[in-house]
């Protein structure tokens, strides 16, 4: 019997809590929130009504805590709140909890004193999640909602709420919540401040994966990328039959570009090559800078050589900034090629262009 009710139990917090991890904790805290509503309201309404309050008020009292309980549970479990900024609700809770503390506080005579507590702790716990403007709201109300219980309690039973006594709980109560306001202001802004700089890390983080993957000067990805892109590659070729081939393109002359004209105008001819090439190679061709004056470029599907060829064409009718050629090896992949094995062949075939009067590519 007890294994069956615990089984029950754990089925129906797990059905509770649901599959989703992002609203996982959401609902824990709002289960814990409304065990907490269910069990003050009931024992709110005894007490106001052992000390001899109207039973309508201890019943009020009952009803409302509860009514808080299962109706903020429902809109935080189907979803509903998450419409709002604050998906908990958070606010509306502490202020409907609130206002259910000062009816306590008018009824629980002659300990209203000890709703004081309670509700610095609620509004306690509330400065570790709210923002700035939420928390001025909250002590506000905080304020409103006590001060008003104690001027009718005086204005309906002068007898029972003395003055002076009233003077002093407010007082205190004044006190307490100031502090705690005071600490939540502070903390809220160190939630922004923490918040900025997880942003500013996440877009430095982002800046670094992209130069670990991109070269500065053309734009292009880097050899890292490039290996990624080649090994991703042959394993489409192995797993699914995808044409693949391989092209090693080499500047003509580059060190004589550098030499006459200076680096700044090789850097430019690189930069030219890589615009060239956005504009000439097809969607399914990926280029990238290899090395130096050396580009790696991948041609997948039927008919690999059409980007290569029209890169080529455009290389030799371009005069900006000055006019340059390269070569190129090029091969296709086999079922069993690995990595290096394909790189060799294309290296091969370029050594082989080179030899054979430059401009010009060869077959690997």
């Amino acid at each position: 019997m007890n294994a069956g009710l615990a089984i029950a139990i754990t089925r129906l917090w797990r059905r509770w809590v649901g599959r989703d991890p992002a609203r996982y904790t959401l609902h824990i805290e709002q289960a814990l929130a409304s065990a907490f509503y269910l069990q003050a309201g009931l024992a709110g309404a005894a007490l106001a009504w052992w000390l001899g309050a109207p039973a309508w008020a201890a019943a009020a009292l009952l009803t409302g805590s509860w009514a808080c309980a299962f109706g903020f549970a429902w809109a935080v479990r189907s979803g509903w709140s998450q419409r709002f900024a604050e998906p908990m609700l958070l606010s509306a809770q502490a202020a409907l909890m609130l206002l259910l503390g000062a009816a306590c506080y008018l009824l629980l005579d002659p300990y209203r004193a000890l709703v004081i507590g309670p509700a610095v702790l609620l509004l306690a716990f509330c400065m570790f999640r709210l923002e700035r403007h939420s928390i001025l709201r909250l002590v506000a109300w905080t304020l409103a909602c006590f001060l008003g219980a104690a001027l009718m309690g005086m204005r309906l039973w002068p007898q029972r709420f003395d003055a002076w006594s009233e003077l002093l709980h407010m007082g205190s109560l004044l006190m307490c919540i100031l502090g705690i306001g005071l600490l939540g202001l502070q903390m809220s802004a160190v939630r922004a401040s923490l918040a900025q700089e997880r942003q500013r890390l996440s877009a430095a983080l982002v800046e670094i994966e992209r130069l670990a993957r991109c070269d500065t000067l053309t734009g292009l990805p880097n050899r890292r990328q490039a290996e990624e892109w080649l090994r991703a590659a042959l394993g489409r070729h192995q797993r699914l039959g995808e044409p693949l081939a391989v092209a090693l393109i080499d500047l003509d002359h580059f060190k004589s570009i550098n030499d006459r004209f200076g680096h700044a105008a090789g850097d430019a001819v690189l930069q030219r090559l890589a615009a060239l090439s956005r504009d000439t190679l097809r969607r399914t061709d990926l280029l990238a800078r290899w090395g130096g004056e050396e580009f790696l470029l991948l041609m997948a599907g039927a008919e690999p050589l059409q980007g290569l060829d029209r890169l080529q064409q455009a290389v030799r009718e371009n005069t900006e900034p000055l006019p340059f050629r390269f070569s190129a090896g090029w091969t296709e992949a086999g079922p069993l090629d690995g990595p290096d094995a394909l790189l060799e062949r294309a290296d091969a075939a370029l050594y082989r262009a080179k030899a054979a009067g430059r401009d010009r590519c060869e077959r690997g």
